[in-house]
């Protein structure tokens, strides 16, 4: 909201400065009052070490952030913005805040936006050869398809510790296990199929190079595909969405049997039906379906290490597709998913199923719906049972506390379908 609100004054007071010529002050004083800003400061790279040492030539981009008092801080824009140096012999910057080095010598920066000054930040330049990479930071056990950042750090000949801006990296098993969004500075890791211990080598130009071994935990429980079942038109598209649940490791931060979007991170494919619809697995897209031709019961995969889970895609023709929302006892679902509690339902509890985004008396079709209890993670039993499936008084019947996903598709056609994730809780 706040950044929203920020833009759009920004943007309007942007076009005064078009006309009216540099309006950066009146803007700044805008921005400051609508994000109630009471101090800002000079902000680096992530990964940044607390000191900064650079070479003569190395450059920096540097970032601001505000401070509204009592709320979180917020990344400012760092572009069009007084910036200063204590000593412009030392450094140079622009008003973007891309900073050089050009002397040895330490220095502070500091900005301005709005009236109000930031305290100075100091960093050093100081000319320096690389003696050795000292250290590869990061998580040194990897959950599968949950990605960690790593980068490096070295020893200078003037003993100052740094980040490694010119690092190349290489994983032990590259067919298994990726790399992605690597640069000098740092890389992704995703341990996918992997093994349960990898390597990954930073290497500089020179030659210098860091092993750092990790293990791969073997808690990834299950994927699930969300929803279960799509009806898709020809030339539309659609999201689906894959969810893992891991148990307990030996990371620390780690809550036993969570669930975690990991759509981004699994491998999606279509295992039958190529000609009728297309998913993709490009990083930024991937789960994203394109209907191609008419279709019924086409099968997509998503996978992950030894996980993987399969869902059902029906192509129609354009303009015949169609979902189901639901509604339980007296609460119309709004989502995917929903908690129930087995003490306070003790009874049956009516199931009902229309078309559209939500349920809708006036669209009922729930006598012509076929409900069907999928990934139960009961041990002793599902849940609950579905009493009635197929008439227009269906119903759940609770019989144990664990967590299922119910599909339902009209039977009269079979591209009406809709799936929900149910809890049932003591």
């Amino acid at each position: 909201m706040i950044f929203r609100l920020a833009a759009a004054l920004l943007g309007a007071t942007l076009v005064l400065s078009a006309c009216d010529g540099d309006s950066r002050p009146f803007y700044e004083a805008v921005e400051v009052r609508t994000l109630n800003l009471e101090s800002i400061g000079v902000s680096t790279p992530i990964n940044t070490l607390p000191e900064i040492f650079l070479n003569i030539n190395q450059s920096m981009q540097l970032g601001v952030l505000g401070n509204p008092g009592t709320e979180s801080e917020v990344l400012l824009a760092a572009n069009n913005r007084a910036w200063a140096v204590s000593d412009p012999s030392i450094v140079s910057i622009t008003e973007n805040g891309f900073l050089r080095a050009l002397a040895n010598g330490a220095v502070d920066v500091s900005v301005s936006i709005g009236g109000i000054d930031s305290v100075g930040f100091g960093l050093t330049v100081s000319d320096a050869t690389l003696s050795g990479i000292n250290a590869i930071s990061g998580a040194t056990t990897l959950e599968r398809c949950l990605p960690q950042a790593y980068f490096a750090t070295g020893t200078f000949s003037d003993d100052t510790n740094r980040n490694l801006d010119n690092v190349s990296w290489v994983v032990s098993d590259p067919t298994n296990a990726h790399l992605f969004e690597s640069s000098g500075t740092s890389t992704k890791l995703n341990a996918m199929t992997a093994m349960d211990q990898l390597t990954l080598t930073a290497t500089t130009p020179d030659g210098l190079s860091l092993d750092q071994p990790l293990i791969v935990a073997d808690n990834l429980q299950t994927i699930q595909i969300r929803p279960l079942r799509v009806s898709l038109d020809i030339d539309a598209v659609s999201s689906l969405t894959a969810v893992g649940n891991y148990s307990a490791s030996t990371i620390e931060t780690v809550v036993p049997n969570r669930d975690v979007l990991v759509t981004d991170n699994v491998d999606w494919s279509v295992v039958t039906g190529t000609n009728n619809l297309s998913i993709s697995n490009v990083r930024g897209s991937k789960g994203l379906l394109t209907g191609l031709a008419v279709g019924d019961d086409n099968i997509i995969e998503a996978a992950c290490g030894a996980e993987t889970f399969r869902a059902l895609v029906d192509v129609v023709a354009s303009g015949t597709s169609t979902t189901l929302a639901f509604k339980i006892g007296t609460l119309v679902i709004t989502g995917d998913q929903i908690s129930l509690s087995r003490v306070a339902n003790l009874a049956s509890i009516p199931i009902l199923a229309s078309t559209g985004s939500t349920y809708d008396a006036d669209n009922d079709v729930t006598s012509t719906v076929d409900f069907q209890i999928q990934n139960s993670t009961s041990s002793v039993t599902t849940p609950f049972v579905i009493d009635g499936n197929g008439t227009a008084t269906p119903s759940l019947r609770f019989t144990a506390t664990g967590t299922v996903t119910l599909v339902a598709t009209e039977t009269t056609d079979n591209i009406a379908v809709g799936s929900i994730t149910i809890t049932v809780t003591n």
